[in-house]
């Protein structure tokens, strides 16, 4: 899809009039994972109220619509947000959800398939609200940044992280996110307290870039001219529905596999390039240790001792790491699993073994682990883009 196009034939189109008209403020932002368009978010801000629409890519279609209202203080005395799952209508439930701050309390309302729930719990402090879009293992994907934007506008330059509490709009949980200003022209926002998202600013203090390149679901996002929100989800829906949708950000993957008489379980996910060039070249440039894949930590099972390399890997469940570098790159088996996979502990290492380093002609799209059978002998396989990292693996014979 060429964004730059559907951004040129955008009907320019107000949302509902605002109160102020003479301190309007409206623009969108685009996310991109890759080449790939993610999330497309438009609004409208004046000093009293900031109203929005966010479409959102993965797995499919969904339409968010949110509407705060302020107090003076800027703090949030109302907010009302719509869900409608449309190119993926079993990842969610239709519904809004309305808040209403009152002076030390908040009352809770909730609509969905012709129900509605209400409740109440205590609030202390100014209320704010933010949104943190996605679903699964891309949870994480998308959040509102002109939530954000309103935020900073109170956020002052420190040296210091700042906590400042929060409803989510979706659900309202109360929630927290941690916010940095290094200056009035570069802030960042934690992303789920392991990573931050770069934030810059224009004078004026709006948003123009957010890179999220240093957490697990690299995005990068600017700001466009205000465009109609419909025309993106008439785009993205016609995808959806012509079977050439996004789909999952990055799979799950099962592969099973024979190597003597031992049976092999491997499960990871299979992230995509996406049009990315030098993804490797970046870890590799990083030194860090990667979890080998997508979403939870990649894991191999076997029934039987196996050898990888010349290392002995007992019969049972293992987590797979990766730790690259100029001078070689290492496949580290753990013996922690079920964990997410930025949650890696050294000191459950069972072993380190070196892997050989290759490369191939013809980029792959997707992360593959595999075993593969060759001359006699098996290696277990990592391919992504033009690496090839590779290592024997046998049965361990007694």
């Amino acid at each position: 899809m060429n964004l730059s196009v559907l951004v040129v034939a955008a009907v320019i189109a107000a949302l509902t009039p605002p109160e102020d008209e003479d301190a309007v403020v409206r623009g969108s932002f685009v996310a991109r994972l890759g080449n790939d368009v993610v999330a497309v978010e438009s609004y409208t801000r004046t000093s009293r109220r900031l109203q929005g629409d966010i479409v959102l890519r993965v797995p499919g279609t969904t339409r968010y619509h949110y509407d705060l209202s302020f107090a003076n203080d800027a703090s949030v005395k109302r907010s009302e947000f719509t869900i409608k799952p449309l190119g993926a209508p079993g990842v969610d439930d239709p519904r809004r959800l309305i808040m209403e701050f009152g002076r030390d309390s908040m009352t809770l309302t909730s609509i969905s398939r012709g129900e509605r729930q209400a409740g109440s719990r205590p609030v202390s402090g100014a209320p704010n609200v933010v949104f943190r879009g996605g679903y699964g293992s891309s949870h994480g994907l998308y959040d509102s940044l002109a939530m954000y934007e309103h935020l900073l506008a109170n956020v002052k330059v420190s040296n210091e992280p700042i906590h400042i509490e929060a409803f989510g709009a979706g659900n309202g949980k109360p929630t927290t996110r941690l916010f940095k200003r290094a200056s009035a022209n570069r802030a960042a926002v934690d992303y789920f307290k392991m990573a931050w998202i770069g934030l810059t600013l224009d004078d004026a203090g709006r948003i123009v870039a957010a890179d999220a390149t240093a957490t697990t679901e690299p995005t990068r996002i600017e700001r466009v001219e205000f465009a109609d929100i419909n025309r993106f989800e008439k785009e993205f829906l016609a995808l959806d529905r012509a079977g050439r949708g996004l789909g999952v950000a990055s799979p799950n993957v099962e592969t099973r596999a024979k190597v003597d008489d031992a049976s092999i379980v491997l499960k990871y996910g299979s992230p995509r390039l996406r049009g990315r060039t030098g993804v490797m070249k970046a870890l590799v440039e990083s030194g860090a240790v990667w979890r080998t894949g997508a979403n939870e930590a990649t894991t191999l099972e076997t029934n039987r001792d196996l050898l990888l390399g010349d290392a002995l890997i007992p019969a049972g469940k293992y987590s797979l790491w990766t730790q690259a570098s100029a001078a070689g790159v290492q496949l580290i088996v753990n013996r922690e699993t079920g964990q997410w996979g930025t949650a890696y502990k050294a000191a459950q290492d069972l072993v380190r073994v070196p892997l050989a380093v290759a490369t191939s002609q013809t980029p792959v799209e997707s992360f593959v682990i595999e075993v593969a059978s060759e001359g006699g002998r098996c290696e277990l396989r990592l391919r992504w883009d033009t690496f090839v990292w590779s290592v024997d693996i046998a049965e361990a014979r007694k």
